[in-house]
């Protein structure tokens, strides 16, 4: 920078139109992007509802939500396991531009509704669909009122999540997500973020067997949003 204001007046005229040039040719053009977004919805919606001996009922994103992410697509289902019981909440959502991510994050989005943060978030490496999927664990608890006596009643709940970014693959921080929006080559093809809800208390190798149970299916989706060369020409 101190270079810079060194720089004659009609140099640095130069240099900044320069740089306002280059980062107009970064940006993918309108119908690129329309393509890329229309491929991933297309895909997000393929989801089955379905997985081995999982059976699915989609959930209705709340509007609150959807106003704050303004998504391309958002898949919610929650799924019950024929053979024991156990239920999980599985949701993909991708955004048109990777800054309307911010405010939906497990950290700040579940204390803003009630929730309490039980644990210092945990990150792993999960194999799944032949990829090492990175995800952070989060501990969450609250007390709800029980509908049968309205006593309180703990409730604690783990949640999985990680985000998909194009062009620069899985994340499990926010600020990956903020670097990724400063990038104009890919902030107009947004990002995606998984997140796979439970009951707390089965422990952690059965949690990592539902997570790997679920999102087997959903790699094609997130090898769609992770491409940036999707609507070049390169469909899926």
């Amino acid at each position: 920078m101190k270079h810079m204001r060194n720089l004659p007046p009609i140099l640095l005229t130069l240099a900044m139109l320069c740089g306002i040039l280059f980062q107009e040719q970064a940006k993918p053009d309108a119908a690129r992007l329309e393509s890329y977004h229309d491929a991933v919805r297309r895909i997000v919606e393929d989801i089955p509802l379905e997985i081995g001996p999982w059976y699915g009922t989609k959930v209705k994103a709340p509007e609150a939500a959807i106003q704050l992410l303004k998504p391309n697509v958002i898949f919610s289902c929650q799924y019950r396991n024929r053979d024991t019981g156990r239920v999980a909440t599985m949701t993909l959502v991708q955004c048109r531009d990777s800054r309307d991510m911010a405010g939906h994050f497990p950290p700040v989005c579940y204390p803003a509704s009630g929730w309490a943060t039980d644990a210092e978030p945990s990150t792993r490496a999960i194999r799944v669909g032949g990829a090492d999927v990175p995800m952070a664990r989060y501990e969450f608890s609250r007390l709800a009122r029980s509908s049968e006596h309205g006593l309180p009643q703990a409730q604690e709940i783990t949640v999985y999540g990680f985000f998909v970014l194009p062009g620069k693959g899985f994340a499990t921080s926010m600020s990956d997500v903020r670097s990724a929006a400063s990038d104009l080559r890919v902030r107009g093809l947004g990002a995606g973020q998984v997140q796979v809800l439970m009951d707390s208390g089965a422990g952690v190798v059965d949690e990592e067997n539902v997570v790997r149970d679920l999102l087997a299916p959903v790699i094609p989706a997130l090898r769609a949003i992770e491409d940036d060369t999707l609507g070049k020409g390169k469909g899926p």
